[in-house]
């Protein structure tokens, strides 16, 4: 339900504060879904289910889910905790000495140029490109990757930067 709002709600408005939205979606679809699930009777819920596909199928499938929601979560909170630039220049300016930085030895730590050739090699490491003598070229497995995730942000209405 949330899914089909979010889509529902960035292709038809211009939402300028898409993150506030999508807690208020996430909080809004929590309620909905506990007031149905505490006040429909158990037996038309399950008759609902069983009309669809058999029992144990369904209770199959939300485990699987459940186990791929949970994994996609944990890998996220990985790349999140590995990957945020707040979280690694609060870490940087904690580890120093003194406990402070200034600005240009943090602009040491995070040059552009650094960063990039590192996300080039994981991404070249991963297979999703390769390396031509100084240019770099999206592989088959990149093509899929990007392809995928490209679809996605186009039904959600991401922007493109």
């Amino acid at each position: 339900m949330i899914f089909l709002s979010n889509v529902f709600i960035f292709h038809l408005c211009s939402v300028k504060r898409r993150f506030f939205m999508l807690v208020k979606l996430f909080f809004g679809g929590t309620l909905l879904y506990s007031a149905l699930f505490f006040t429909l009777p158990e037996s038309l819920a399950q008759k609902t289910v069983s009309f669809l596909m058999p029992t144990s199928l369904f209770i199959f499938l939300t485990g699987a889910f459940l186990h791929f929601f949970f994994l996609f979560f944990y890998l996220y909170c990985i790349q999140l905790v590995d990957r945020s630039p707040s979280a690694r220049m609060m870490i940087e300016i904690e580890d120093s000495g003194g406990k402070r930085t200034d600005l240009e030895e943090i602009k040491q730590l995070y040059q552009l140029e650094r960063k990039v050739r590192e996300e080039l090699e994981d991404m070249t490491a991963l297979g999703n490109l390769e390396k031509e003598g100084d240019y770099y070229r999206v592989t088959a497995r990149g093509r899929k990757y990007l392809h995928f995730f490209k679809s996605i942000r186009d039904y959600l209405g991401l922007r493109r930067s």
